[in-house]
Order: C-alpha cells, then structure tokens, then sequence
C-alpha cells in the first residue's frame, strides 16, 4: 500500500516538472492559418512565416546528431588505427 502511494506521487511530481519544463521552452508556436487567403501578399507572407518558423524548428536538430555519428566514426577508426600501428610496432 505505501509503495503504491509512493509511485503515484512520484508520477504527479513527475508531470508536474514536464509541464513546468514545457513552460520554458523556446519553441515558438506555428503560424495562425487564416481560413481564406484574401490576396497575393497575404499567402506570401503566411508562407514566409511558415518557412521562418521551420528554419527555427529544424535548426537545432540537423546537423548535429550527423556531426556527432561521423566524430564518433572517426574516433573508432582511429582508435583501431592506433592499436594496430601499436601492435605493429
């Protein structure tokens, strides 16, 4: 019975700390849709928007997580380089 208490207290503190972590993220929220687009303008600069909120949503995550396997694919080549330089010798 206290362990079950305990895990259901664990699991509000839980989500409490997400949704206040949710917060503060910086992750800004996609553009309004307008139901009709009345001119020529009023698209181009929803599409602007749209294209502007998917360079500041995608920035962070591409790239990095490709720099990071191919560091790491260096680092194995090199450290196997090494050890057979090492045994060579």
């Amino acid at each position: 019975m206290g362990s079950h208490v305990l895990w259901v207290m664990f699991i509000l503190i839980s989500v409490q700390v997400v949704q206040i972590l949710a917060a503060f993220s910086d992750i800004p929220p996609p553009p309004i849709r307008p139901d009709r687009f009345h001119s020529r303008e009023e698209l181009k600069r929803y599409l602007q928007l749209v294209h502007e909120y998917y360079a500041i949503i995608g920035r962070p995550r591409f790239g990095r997580s490709l720099i990071e396997q191919r560091s790491s694919l260096n680092d194995r080549r090199l450290m196997t380089s090494c050890t057979t330089i090492h045994v060579s010798c």
